[in-house]
């Protein structure tokens, strides 16, 4: 296109010499020099006497041969380019009423051009261009004129404020010329000048106050943490934790909108959609002084939240009285939610807190539990203690929550029991590949006994999170033979030496059996756990003399527990709180694997029954039959019991027979006789007759588990 314009002018060559030599084309583009000022005036603008609102700048000029303009030689640089300055000074106001000053910058041709009008010789490409610059970041990309006309062309509209110094904004403009592929001749004589400048009237510059005070509800409450709006500037601001804020606004009245317990961020979003549902506050703000504001239609509760050992999506809020409110808990790692402590105006269903029908402040404290806690804890934990005065009767109510208290043991130290119908004492413990086993909490041991928490095995399956609430195999071995005779009184002992009370030269039939059990369970490889210390008591005293022939006489178990059911945790303790026997003769009845606490380490593996007295403080009684829903031992998850038809044998000798006129004529043999439970009810049998082995196992003080002792949350050792 540039190529074919200047074949033409070749052809009227002549008349382009007369008309353009020694001509010069021009454009000039300016800011006027003539200055822009609006002083010395008063008014609404917070004590300020005068503003100073001035305008300089500097003259640009862009010059350009005639031939240029006619040249083919197209270039993506400019042929020519100035630039000046157009500076924006204010003083005004003061460093506590701020003033600020709009005004808004033109351009325009003047009306003394020489020559034609400017017209824009391509609708895409750059010509006759200006950018600007504001205080040295970009202010307007560049682009072209607009086509001569004298209409002003506005470019922006800006803001200055002043805090009683002089502040100055800097436009910087440059004005450039292109040499373009496209017929420019109509532009080559033009001579055109462009003026840049500034209005502004003192009616665009307004004062500002800086007020602090507090928003008040009805009732006179501090609304704290309330981000609030005032939609005249706009100007978004936060009242601190007693209700104050300070806030810098336009002097005049403001009316301020907020949504109680709305975040900045939410409420800048909304924008002023929330004038449609947000409180307001009528009266406003008066920016003559500070002021407490109160709106007088809303009241505002406090909600305050302590979560030890847990986190709440909100721990502070103000929400309107008599309003339901929840909030999402989380429990930090290793703790739980369910069973925690709460305490306050509230509720805690799984993870969600909820406060109803708030009407005064209210505080929440929440302790979530830990996931891992020592198992002598957890029972204090999830039960609350009570004691029992009679066991004369069978205890097979709902007791689930509860554990009983008892200082009757040998050092005089607090066992916790269980007993009646407790659904929450499923302990999970041990494993043989996917084997799991299955155990019930009979009691905490004395610290003579070693501690720890002595388990009654209640069966096995495959989960290791949750017990299946039919198990009918709470027999470990079954069938086994006390010993394998009955016919002499030693034959009631764990370990036994024939013809003698307490000696242990023997190990009996149930011994053997579950020591071999011990090991073939694999309930030896978590030997670290259980507590060797513990003290499993074969009570073999006696109220008399032993003997091997002549009259028959009867154990220490039967005298406490047949006609004054006075069970005690005292090994050979008689019905009166005291003993028996003497202390050595006592200890060779007291069997454990070591000699660290009170026992005699006879035994090569921790491993017992439970004795007749613990049946009794489990809620059974001598000849009783249970009733529903019967006491824990004898149950599973059902309700039913856990060890089937079978019956199974105690670690407590009730009687040696040892003649037919003692007892009648059913017993015309010498017959050793040991407590065992059958259906539940505690009764005795022969020693040489088969019944059923329920292991007992003693758990260390150390060991933690996670869980709450149910079926469905087991205590599960760590």
């Amino acid at each position: 296109m540039k190529n074919r314009t200047t074949a033409l002018l070749i052809l009227g060559i002549s008349v382009l010499i007369i008309t353009v030599i020694g001509s010069a084309f021009a454009f000039f583009s300016g800011v006027d020099l003539n200055t822009t000022q609006i002083s010395d005036f008063s008014g609404e603008t917070g004590g300020a006497t005068s503003i100073s609102l001035i305008t300089v700048g500097d003259a640009l000029n862009l010059s350009v041969d005639s031939i240029d303009m006619l040249s083919s030689n197209i270039s993506s640089e400019a042929v020519t380019s100035d630039e000046g300055t157009l500076e924006v000074r204010l003083t005004a106001g003061t460093p506590e009423v701020p003033i600020e000053c709009e005004y808004d910058i033109y351009y325009a041709y003047t009306t003394d051009n020489t020559t034609t009008n400017y017209v824009r010789s391509s609708a895409t490409l750059n010509e006759f261009t200006y950018q600007i610059n504001k205080n040295n970041t970009n202010y307007i990309s560049e682009t072209n004129y607009v086509n001569t006309t004298s209409t002003p062309q506005k470019l922006g509209t800006e803001k200055i404020i002043s805090y009683g110094t002089e502040v100055i904004d800097t436009f910087t403009i440059t004005s450039k010329f292109y040499n373009i592929d496209a017929n420019q001749t109509h532009n080559s004589s033009g001579n055109f000048k462009i003026r840049y400048y500034v209005e502004a009237d003192r009616g665009k510059c307004v004062g500002y106050s800086t007020l602090s005070g507090t928003l008040l509800d009805n009732d006179g409450n501090p609304l704290v943490n309330q981000a609030i709006v005032a939609f005249s500037d706009p100007v978004y601001f936060t009242t601190d934790e007693n209700g104050h804020y300070n806030v810098t606004l336009k002097q005049g009245d403001h009316t301020i909108y907020f949504v109680p317990g709305m975040s900045m961020a939410d409420l800048q979003s909304a924008g002023e959609s929330i004038k449609t549902h947000a409180n307001k506050v009528s009266q406003g703000i008066r920016t003559s002084s500070n002021e407490n504001i109160r709106v007088n239609s809303y009241a505002a509760r406090t909600i305050s939240i302590t979560c030890d050992n847990c986190s709440s999506d909100f721990t502070f809020k103000q929400v309107p009285k008599g309003s339901n409110v929840s909030f999402v808990l989380t429990a930090l790692e290793d703790f739980n939610l369910t069973g925690a402590t709460v305490t306050g105006g509230c509720s805690l269903v799984g993870n969600t807190l909820t406060f109803n029908n708030l009407q005064e402040n209210t505080v929440c404290n929440i302790v979530a539990k830990p996931l891992s806690i020592a198992l002598t804890e957890a029972i204090t934990r999830d039960n609350s203690v009570s004691t029992r005065s009679s066991f004369s009767s069978t205890l097979t109510s709902n007791t689930t929550g509860t554990v009983y208290s008892t200082n009757s043991t040998d050092d005089g130290s607090t066992v916790y029991y269980y007993a009646g119908n407790t659904t929450n004492n499923w302990v999970v413990f041990g494993n043989n590949g996917s084997t799991y086993y299955y155990w019930r909490i009979i009691r905490t041991n004395s610290t003579e006994e070693g501690g720890g928490v002595r388990l009654l095995y209640s069966g096995s399956g495959t989960s290791a999170t949750s017990i299946s609430g039919g198990l009918t195999n709470g027999i470990a071995i079954s069938s086994q033979k006390y010993y394998s005779s009955a016919g002499g009184p030693s034959y009631v002992g764990y370990m036994f030496t024939n013809n003698s009370q307490h000696a242990h030269g023997t190990s009996s039939t149930v011994k053997t059996q579950l020591e071999s059990w011990y090991t073939s369970s694999g309930l030896s490889n978590f030997e670290s756990k259980i507590n060797k210390d513990a003290v499993y008591c074969n009570d073999r005293s006696t109220n008399g003399t032993f003997v091997t022939t002549g009259a028959a006489f009867d154990y220490a178990g039967k005298l406490r527990l047949e006609s004054s059911s006075s069970p005690t945790y005292k090994c050979g303790g008689n019905t009166s709180g005291d003993y028996y026997e003497t202390a050595a003769n006592r200890l060779e009845d007291k069997f454990s694997a070591t000699t660290n606490g009170g026992g005699n380490g006879y035994l090569s593996k921790p491993i017992a029954m439970m004795t007749a007295d613990e049946i009794v403080f489990a809620g059974g009684v001598y000849n009783a039959t249970l009733s529903s829903p019967y006491a824990w031992y004898y149950t599973n998850g059902n309700g039913s019991s856990i060890t089937g038809t079978t019956a199974w044998w105690t670690l407590t000798p009730y009687v040696f027979y040892s003649k037919k006129s003692t007892y009648g004529s059913s017993y015309s043999s010498k017959t050793a006789r040991v407590f065992y439970v059958t259906s539940g009810k505690l009764a005795y049998n022969s020693a040489s007759t088969a019944a059923g082995i329920r292991p007992v196992i003693s758990l260390l003080n150390s060991v933690k588990v996670k869980g709450t002792g149910t079926i469905s949350d087991p205590y599960i050792v760590q």
